[in-house]
């Protein structure tokens, strides 16, 4: 209990609220990455995306183990479909994750036209003159 305007409360309303504060976000951060890393083509922006989701089941699993839902076995449970489901990800999806074979080579070779286009656009399809 934590003396709070001098009525005793339980400290786990503040964790929850705390877990709470970082869930929503993570999920739908995680939601929004997604789609965009696969237009990218952006590896980063999945693993993201993926600790994004990771990071929200965790924090639901912490919320449960929080609450108390009566169950002397359901953290350890949690903890190990957790990190199953984590390693599962890892070794089957890994890093080339919906990214297409060769888009990722013929992004990144476009990539200095297009950065010349967008810091000088009216210099055409050849080199920025300066």
């Amino acid at each position: 209990m934590v003396p709070v305007l001098g009525h005793p409360v339980w400290a786990g309303y503040f964790m929850l609220l705390a877990l709470l504060w970082s869930t929503v976000p993570a999920h739908f951060l995680g939601k929004a990455k997604e789609p965009l890393a696969e237009q990218l083509h952006d590896k980063v922006l999945f693993a993201d995306a993926d600790t994004n989701r990771d990071d929200w089941h965790m924090d639901v699993a912490a919320i449960l183990g929080i609450i108390g839902i009566g169950w002397w076995w359901a953290d350890a449970t949690a903890g190990i479909l957790l990190s199953t489901n984590l390693n599962y990800q890892r070794a089957t999806l890994g890093s080339v994750r919906k990214v297409k074979q060769g888009t990722e080579l013929q992004h990144l070779q476009a990539a200095p036209q297009r950065v010349i286009n967008v810091a000088q656009p009216n210099a055409g399809p050849g080199l920025a003159q300066p």
